[in-house]
Parts: structure tokens; sequence; C-alpha cells
């Protein structure tokens, strides 16, 4: 039985084309230097494809968080989905790269997915689970800015 899912979505206006904001977007080994809640990203392998798996490292109210992504999908550079089989939850991020009048639409739809279902689960998400998407929601926020950020940079 599938668990309660809780969903975000955020999108950012970035004035470079789809190309310059996929290729900030993934390369996984700058991310860190890129996005200012990411301390740290392990990986096996460089490049960014169907089945690329590291590890990310983040800091989130003050206690670091570490998950493994690993890249579901991909339709370079419009569309990429990653996932990561959390500690009590399941997580998809879609990303959507869409070509705008001098610039890019970069959409991000993030779903938490519970793994067990049970009552206390429920409880524990219906009194908690705003402050969880009310980080997340931050986090992604902050994320696209600082990759707005690292494509003007790139450009320069």
């Amino acid at each position: 039985m599938k668990g309660a899912e809780s969903t975000i979505e955020v999108s950012r206006f970035i004035p470079a084309p789809v190309d310059r904001v996929w290729r900030v977007l993934t390369d996984l080994p700058a991310r860190a230097r890129l996005m200012s809640t990411v301390d740290s990203i392990e990986m096996p392998a460089e490049g960014f494809g169907v089945g690329t798996t590291w590890r990310e490292t983040r800091t989130l109210r003050d206690v670091p968080v570490t998950e493994e992504w690993h890249v579901e999908s991909l339709s370079p550079p419009y569309r990429c989905v990653i996932s990561s089989r959390g500690q009590g939850e399941d997580y998809q991020m879609e990303y959507e790269l869409t070509p705008r009048a001098g610039g890019t639409r970069i959409r991000v739809h993030f779903q938490a997915t519970a793994q067990h279902p049970r009552l206390a689960e429920r409880v524990f998400t219906l009194f908690f689970g705003g402050i969880a998407a009310f980080v997340a929601e931050g986090t992604l926020r902050r994320d696209l800015e600082d990759l707005a950020l690292a494509v003007e940079e790139a450009a320069a």
C-alpha cells in the first residue's frame, strides 16, 4: 500500500538559453560549489545520464542530511527526473526547462511519498509535514536562485 504523498512545485525565469541552464544544472561535480545548501557531493564517476547515482549532503535547519540520488529519465536539455529512497520517504524531483523569450523557465516538481502508511506516521505527517514542506520549498527556491546566479557567472 502506498503512503501519503506531498508535492511542492517551484519555478523561476533565468535569462539564459536552455542549453546553458541545462549544462549548469547537470554539472554534478560543481554542485557543492554552486548550491549554497549543498555541502558535498560523492560520485562514483563523472557525467550525467540515466542511471547516474550520487550522494549529496545538505544542511537543512542546521542538520546535515545525506541522500543518494539516482537519474531516472532524461530528455536533454528539457527534462530530467531524479529520485531518492530516503529514511521513511521516497523522493522524486522533476526538472523541466522551457524556452521563453530571452531565457528559460525552469520548473521543479518535488514529490515525497511515505514508504509505510501507518496511523502514527499519518498523524506525525499531519502535524509536522507542514514544517517539512516549508523547509523543502525554501530549499528548492534557494537552489533555483543559486542556479540562476551560476548560469550568469558561467556566461561572464
